[in-house]
């Protein structure tokens, strides 16, 4: 019986097998890394946008709540000027709110919402200057406008106020600001019965 040595040889990876594998793995590698940073970029601008729309939600809110709960509504620093005056809309509108406060909200001239709670009876303000900032001054209003309705004693229409709100929200995206415009209609009607 003839017996044959066989030789195994044992036979490793060449080194262009070598350099291809490490250049895909390298663009694979890349593409998922790349997609990751993308996606984190996203996370951090969905974020920031949220944040930004809770605060101008969180003041029109507070906003239209404080109106419910008022009395002596009037559409400019002047109580005593007559409600037909702003029939067409104003940018200030004032009121008593439920603590004794006369409280006035005017759009700013740095394009926030401003309110200005008077220290003593009748002090109204609709100076820009005067009102401290209720939103973030990323959330910029363009048109800030109060449409009241109602305001005449014993007309028999209960007081409210539509608001309409116009602006935009600028979140940085990649280096880059996006822009997302919004437009918001509420209306605040008040609580206590106009008789």
């Amino acid at each position: 019986m003839t017996t044959y040595a066989t030789a195994h040889t044992k036979r490793g990876y060449s080194l262009i097998e070598l350099i291809i594998a490490i250049g895909l793995f390298s663009v694979v590698m890349l593409l998922a890394t790349t997609a990751y940073i993308t996606l984190i970029d996203m996370d951090k601008a969905a974020r920031a946008r949220s944040e930004l729309v809770n605060n101008l939600s969180f003041s029109l809110e507070d906003m239209t709540r404080s109106i419910r709960t008022g009395t002596g509504f009037a559409c400019d620093d002047n109580p005593a000027e007559s409600w037909q005056s702003c029939y067409w809309g104003t940018n200030c509108f004032s009121f008593v709110d439920q603590e004794g406060h006369d409280v006035t909200y005017v759009q700013k001239d740095d394009g926030t919402i401003g309110r200005y709670i008077g220290s003593y009876a009748n002090d109204r303000s609709c100076s820009s200057s005067s009102a401290i900032a209720m939103t973030d001054p990323a959330v910029h209003i363009e048109h800030l406008t109060f449409y009241p309705s109602g305001m005449a004693i014993g007309d028999g229409n209960q007081p409210s106020v539509l608001i309409v709100l116009q602006g935009y929200i600028d979140v940085l995206r990649r280096g880059e600001t996006v822009r997302s415009e919004f437009s918001i209609q509420t209306r605040a009607t008040q609580r206590q019965f106009d008789i």
